[in-house]
């Protein structure tokens, strides 16, 4: 997501253009809010269709699906910030070109997006959604993200240790998807917990797949491939994509029958899926290839597909 710097980075002023700059390279509107959003929207619109779909002289609860799925990327952002402002040092020695790092950007600019956005998330969640659980969870997601930034107060520890940051970070994806479920958590709690551990399964391949690199491309950046190895983590990515398949998967089957056209992308997903594990093997058996940049994209853009599809099958807008 760094893109390279502009001839004379410390020229713009202005508290918006800066915060521009950082977005634009750290936290682009499109795709990544873009897609986050959607992921949201159609991940809260599967399970709805699922475990409570509206009846016929119903409508859709579409103000609290939005205020929701809105508040997903706007908790990544702030995930975003809190690394930015955590590893503010550390990029200044191995990622100089970040706009952090260069001054294309300032501390307090960062410190008052942060501030802003959980203004939005307060409105959104106050104001918008009328929901006890959701609050907690909000509330609950909010504190996490403070923990986050505060490396749950054993810094020298967690940053000593990639596998321990991982596992003390990498909650965040099941919690925000806890929250983001907490509609139907009360009632359908088994399920919402799935849906959330697939999602977790999910962020966890990423996190790690987006940190290996064959032994010819490392630095002393510390990487998954350097502490465990290139094979390990490029074998933990297909597994953990595999367990998040077979978790949100298994939601839809035992409430869709086989003739049902969804299964179409599941087949999609499971080709996906086989293209990954392929890439993987590849890579493991000759490591003087370069791993894919993103390992999990053909996987997400066709579980996207999946949830959506389903979604609209389920909520009768298609009837194929």
């Amino acid at each position: 997501m760094t893109k390279t710097s502009s001839p004379n980075p410390r020229s713009v002023s202005g508290w918006a253009p800066r915060v521009g700059v950082f977005l634009r390279e750290r936290y682009p509107l499109n795709p990544v809010m873009l897609a986050l959003f959607l992921q949201s929207l159609v991940s809260l619109g599967f399970m709805t269709s699922l475990l409570a779909p509206p009846g016929p002289d119903q409508s859709w609860p579409w103000l609290p699906m939005i205020a929701q799925s809105l508040s997903v990327p706007m908790f990544y952002l702030l995930i975003r910030i809190a690394d930015e402002l955590k590893d503010e040092e550390v990029d200044r020695t191995l990622f100089p070109d970040r706009p952090l790092a260069r001054g294309a950007v300032h501390r307090r600019d960062l410190v008052i997006l942060a501030q802003v956005l959980e203004m939005l998330l307060l409105i959104l969640n106050v104001v918008l959604i009328q929901s006890a659980a959701t609050w907690i969870l909000f509330s609950v997601s909010a504190f996490f993200i403070f923990l986050m930034f505060k490396w749950f107060f054993i810094e020298r520890t967690l940053r000593a240790s990639l596998p321990l940051a991982l596992l003390t970070h990498n909650p965040s994806a099941l919690i925000i998807s806890l929250y983001l479920m907490s509609a139907h958590l009360e009632t359908h709690t088994r399920d919402v917990l799935v849906f959330a551990l697939g999602a977790w399964a999910f962020a966890a391949a990423w996190e790690i797949g987006r940190k290996i690199r064959r032994p010819a491309d490392e630095t002393t950046y510390v990487t998954y491939s350097k502490v465990w190895g290139p094979r390990l983590p490029a074998l933990l990515v297909v597994l953990l994509l595999g367990i998040g398949i077979a978790l949100q998967v298994s939601l839809f089957a035992k409430r869709t029958s086989f003739v049902a056209s969804p299964w179409i992308a599941v087949g999609l997903v499971v080709l996906a899926f086989l293209f990954v594990t392929v890439q993987s093997l590849r890579f493991v058996l000759n490591l003087e290839r370069r791993p894919s940049a993103d390992p999990t994209l053909p996987v997400g853009l066709s579980m996207l597909l999946f949830l959506a599809w389903s979604w609209l099958w389920h909520a009768g807008v298609l009837s194929v």
